[in-house]
């Protein structure tokens, strides 16, 4: 049993680190590919860290590895959001939240070593709940930016994340129930099946990724403007419906706009128009196929000089915003500067 094991451990950590090395030869510079090398590197930590005294490690050696292994969490909740958000950057607010997780976790490592004499049952429940959260605020995420994503893979990749973080939330609050004391080492041998499935499903996914899918493309990589064909009779007939509903009727200052109820008012299949939005206009998401409108047209209001009394905020609730931030965020994805300088810019020019 002990040598079955260790060739599952070591194998596991082999094949993390082969992951790790294919992703640093090619997505460094995406921020998913160096959260699946950290996470890669942190399940490494825990599995060395957690082999039986058998081995012979130290315990001081012991607790240096499983240090590493402290973030392994916010590491997966970090690598889903950034997949699945074209625009994702780690803002203040992700290094926050991860930072709060990952001291909290190595307080209670240091606790268990016998470094500190701090930690109660209840800081443990706390940090189970912190990460409970952190993955529930993760699946709602997930299933509220369903709706937004053209892209049909991606759209199923969120349903596939969803359920295997419920599942890995399921087992990692059950086992820290169920599997105490003696049955501590199952915990473990459980832990490693769980970890090698992910490992074979991360292999068969990445062999086959079609880079334009994910996030694992940089923002400068991704299509840009329609697609160089001409369009069949029947997708000129869609754009012809489209271009009424966007220039003529304006429906993209409605902040409540949907794709279904675009798809709805143009009497259109809703899969049919994510599709032709997605892979003839080159939108990955409903949100910049609208804000494409919206800003063109605030640019437009913010550099006109009879406007420039009206707060920015204003003219960005008039043109289909909902708040500042989203506004913000994809202003200057848009143009490079946000809208105070922008405005601020033009000003300056026509003086």
């Amino acid at each position: 049993m002990f040598l079955i094991e260790s060739l599952l451990r070591f194998g596991i950590v082999g094949a993390l680190l082969i992951l790790a090395l294919l992703v640093v030869t090619s997505q460094l510079r995406t921020w998913p590919g160096r959260f699946l090398i950290l996470l890669s590197l942190s399940l490494c930590a825990m599995m060395i860290g957690n082999v039986p005294d058998l081995y012979g490690m130290s315990r001081d050696t012991r607790f240096v590895i499983r240090l590493f292994d402290v973030p392994n969490t916010v590491l997966v909740w970090l690598f889903a959001k950034s997949m699945l958000d074209d625009q994702f950057r780690m803002e203040a607010k992700y290094w926050i939240l991860s930072g709060v997780y990952c001291v909290a976790l190595w307080i209670a490592r240091f606790d268990y070593h016998g470094y500190f004499d701090v930690v109660t049952q209840m800081h443990v429940g706390l940090i189970n709940l912190y990460s409970l959260g952190l993955f529930t605020y993760l699946i709602i995420d997930i299933v509220k930016g369903r709706g937004d994503d053209l892209l049909e893979p991606r759209r199923r990749l969120r349903i596939f994340f969803v359920f295997s973080l419920v599942l890995l939330t399921m087992f990692a609050i059950a086992s820290e129930f169920l599997l105490v004391g003696n049955a501590a080492r199952l915990q473990i041998s459980l832990k490693m099946l769980v970890i090698s499935t992910l490992i074979i499903v991360a292999y068969l996914w990445i062999f086959q990724v079609k880079p334009n899918h994910f996030a694992f493309v940089l923002p400068e990589e991704t299509p840009e403007g329609p697609a160089e064909k001409p369009f069949t009779k029947k997708e000129n007939a869609l754009l012809e419906k489209l271009d009424t509903a966007m220039e003529k009727n304006n429906v993209w200052l409605d902040p409540k706009l949907t794709i279904t109820r675009l798809a709805d008012d143009l009497a259109v299949s809703e899969h049919n128009l994510r599709a032709f939005i997605n892979k003839q206009l080159g939108f990955r998401n409903f949100s910049a196929y609208l804000n494409h409108y919206r800003i063109s047209a605030i640019k437009v209001a913010l550099l006109d000089q009879s406007l420039r009394d009206i707060p920015i905020l204003t003219i960005a609730l008039d043109h289909g915003f909902n708040s500042t931030p989203p506004f913000n965020r994809a202003f200057k994805a848009s143009v490079g500067m946000t809208p105070k300088a922008f405005r601020s810019h033009g000003n300056l020019g026509t003086t």
